[in-house]
């Protein structure tokens, strides 16, 4: 394999995140743990939504393709008759299907006085309302792809909320279009199932001080808890593991030197208790069970990591832990 090319090993401890393709998944299933892609998954589910011959959504399809033609033309002719450009749809850009229909929403009134009648025909079948509520609808999804793309702050811990809050934006309402139904319906019905959520993204939310209630999924928070509970069991063991391996270590250089010195009298008395050793007794709760009850929230801006490192003293394990998870893209864009 190209990795152990480069003197590269995979093992259950390297997480590798990587867009949903078969051929992706099947590279990856073993001795890694591989995180989907979560714009690839928005991206997807509207691909199939729109494009899919077995999905029998006629209307939002019929408009897809009409609105397509009408760009496609509009491109090869007159472009620079419009205040702005079109852009049409491209399977291999997420966001492509917001970015089209929006682009055609902003030129609309003015596209008449630049398509031959046959085209004209194709433009009198689009409502302009419905265009617009359908671009809104949209507008979410591209918001939280952007959201989920950013380069320069953790994202794994908005996976979670963020799918909740589209889940939530597709139930039906009584103000719905009666094309915007049924694909509301079918991506509302695809988004729980199709998202595949990790144990990261749950240790990922669990990890950010106001995420850690689940409130937008509180079904999932006994879950959530229970996984990072785990997690800290595991690392709070290899920690005393190592203190123990370095106490032992200690004593026995303590002992060997006793025996080269003189007998002393203050050898009758136990060897004292060190500071960390007082504090473990006199105080019974963990920093997992502090953590879970403080209730201090940070700015909405603020970056995750900046939170750990200025509680790293507090909670140690947890700081670990959290560099460590947090360090993981929610995409691989």
């Amino acid at each position: 394999m190209l990795n152990e090319e480069f003197g590269l090993y995979l093992n259950d401890d390297i997480f590798i995140m990587s867009d949903n393709e078969n051929k992706m998944k099947s590279a990856f299933k073993e001795d890694v743990q591989r995180v989907g892609c979560g714009a690839h998954y928005l991206n997807k589910i509207l691909q199939h939504a729109f494009t899919k011959d077995d999905i029998k959504y006629d209307v939002a399809q019929v408009l897809f393709k009409t609105v397509r033609s009408i760009v496609t033309k509009i491109r090869q002719c007159t472009q620079s008759l419009l205040s702005s450009y079109v852009q049409n749809y491209s399977d291999t850009r997420f966001n492509g299907f917001y970015i089209m229909f929006n682009s055609l929403l902003k030129v609309y009134y003015e596209l008449p006085t630049v398509l031959t009648d046959e085209y004209k025909k194709h433009y009198l079948k689009i409502d302009r309302d419905t265009l617009e509520l359908l671009c809104s609808y949209l507008k979410h999804f591209c918001d939280i792809i952007e959201k989920l793309s950013c380069e320069k702050t953790p994202t794994l811990h908005l996976v979670i909320p963020y799918k909740q809050f589209l889940i939530n934006v597709s139930s039906i309402t009584d103000n719905d279009d009666q094309l915007i139904i049924p694909l509301k319906k079918y991506i509302g019905k695809e988004l729980p199932t199709y998202w595949v959520i990790s144990d990261v993204h749950f240790l990922a939310t669990m990890l950010h001080p106001n995420l850690k209630s689940f409130n937008h999924t509180p079904h999932e928070k006994y879950h959530a808890e229970a996984m990072l509970k785990s997690e800290f069991d595991k690392y709070h063991e290899l920690q005393q593991q190592r203190l123990s391996s370095n106490t032992n270590n200690k004593k026995k250089q303590i002992q060997q030197k006793k025996k080269t010195l003189s007998i002393s009298l203050d050898d009758i008395f136990d060897l004292s208790t060190s500071p960390d050793k007082l504090q473990d007794d006199t105080e019974s709760k963990t920093e997992f069970d502090k953590y879970i009850a403080d209730e201090t929230r940070i700015d909405k801006d603020m970056n995750i990591l900046t939170y750990w490192n200025n509680n790293k003293s507090l909670y140690p394990t947890l700081a670990t832990i959290a560099q460590r998870v947090l360090s993981i893209p929610a995409t691989n864009t």
